[in-house]
């Protein structure tokens, strides 16, 4: 069985090591806690959810067409098999 002072002996020994490399280390990296007082401004109109959304002309193909052109290719276009059912929420687009 391990005596208790053998056990006290090691601890304090390893807890003096760990906070002597800690000492080390922390003379060569540095960590700041305060944010730098320079912002970058490139993102700020990325930030602004309030514009309107932009007017898209629609595009109105004929899935015939799209059929076919995709036959020529040689990549039939498959039929989509949904399981479960499609709910989006979504704003009213402006063109509408």
């Amino acid at each position: 069985m391990i005596r208790q002072p053998l056990l006290n002996i090691l601890l304090n020994s390893l807890l003096n090591f760990l906070l002597n490399l800690f000492l080390i280390l922390s003379q060569y990296f540095r960590i700041d806690f305060k944010p730098s007082n320079q912002i970058d401004d490139s993102y700020s109109k990325l930030n602004n959810l309030n514009d309107p959304l932009p007017l898209v002309k629609p595009v109105y193909k004929d899935y015939q067409t799209l059929l076919t052109e995709a036959e020529k290719n040689r990549q039939p276009i498959k039929p989509v098999r949904r399981i479960k059912s499609l709910n989006i929420d979504f704003d009213e687009c402006p063109h509408c």
